[in-house]
C-alpha cells in the first residue's frame, strides 16, 4: 500500500457522506409522490405497476413521475460541486 492509496480512503468517506447529503437535499426539494416513486423504484426496485397499485395511480402517471423527479434530481444535484463531479463520470 502506497502512502498516496492510504490517503484515499478518508477522502473517500468525505466525498461519499457530501454526496449522500447533495442527494437528501435534493429529494427533500422535490414532490412527495416524486420522492416516492424515485425511491420505491430505483432503491426498492419496485416495478411501474407495482408503485402504480401501491399509491393508486395510473401506470403511465408513474412513469411521468420519475421522468420528473430524475430530471430535477440531476439538476439539483448538477449545481452542487461533488454532484456535478459524479453527474459528469456517468455520463
Amino acid at each position: 500500500m502506497t502512502a498516496r492509496s492510504g490517503n484515499a480512503l478518508p477522502d473517500l468517506v468525505t466525498e461519499t457522506a457530501e454526496l449522500r447529503e447533495a442527494i437528501q437535499v435534493a429529494l427533500d426539494a422535490i414532490p412527495e409522490v416524486h420522492r416516492q416513486i424515485v425511491l420505491l423504484h430505483d432503491l426498492e426496485g419496485w416495478k411501474h405497476r407495482e408503485i402504480a397499485e401501491r399509491l393508486d395511480l395510473p401506470s403511465g402517471t408513474v412513469r411521468s413521475h420519475l421522468h420528473f423527479a430524475r430530471k430535477a434530481l440531476r439538476e439539483a444535484l448538477g449545481k452542487t460541486p461533488v454532484g456535478a463531479d459524479k453527474i459528469r463520470k456517468i455520463q
